[in-house]
């Protein structure tokens, strides 16, 4: 079965869109926005910021993944993530990796994006 076709399975949407994290240190938002720049999912979690959580890549991981499956998302057509932590760029957490079931190889830093 070829991925597209696993998708189409699976009942996800294979529609591309953007994820754009909010991770402070109370909460994180999550916001999943199709081409036209609609709300296609979100989802808030546990804070993100790495300064007041020691969990904080695993909050923003796990809140990045109950948007995209809440949607019925497709994780494979993400386009693009933004990510602004609270914290980031302080010190010796100049860089926080963050997990993403979408992206390849993205950081989190201040409000840092990239592109697959």
């Amino acid at each position: 079965m070829t991925e597209s076709s696993s998708a189409a399975a699976a009942g996800q949407d294979r529609t591309p869109y953007v994820i754009a994290i909010d991770a402070g240190g109370t909460n994180t938002r999550v916001g999943c926005f199709g081409p036209d720049a609609t709300l296609v999912g979100s989802a808030i979690g546990r804070g993100g910021s790495p300064n007041h959580n020691h969990d904080g890549a695993q909050q923003i991981g796990e809140t990045v993944r109950r948007a995209i499956a809440g949607a019925g998302l497709d994780p494979a057509t993400a386009q693009c993530v933004s990510a602004g932590v609270a914290g980031c760029g302080l010190g010796e957490r100049e860089e926080t990796p963050t997990p993403s079931s979408t992206c390849r190889n993205w950081r989190a830093r201040r409000s840092w994006s990239t592109t697959r």
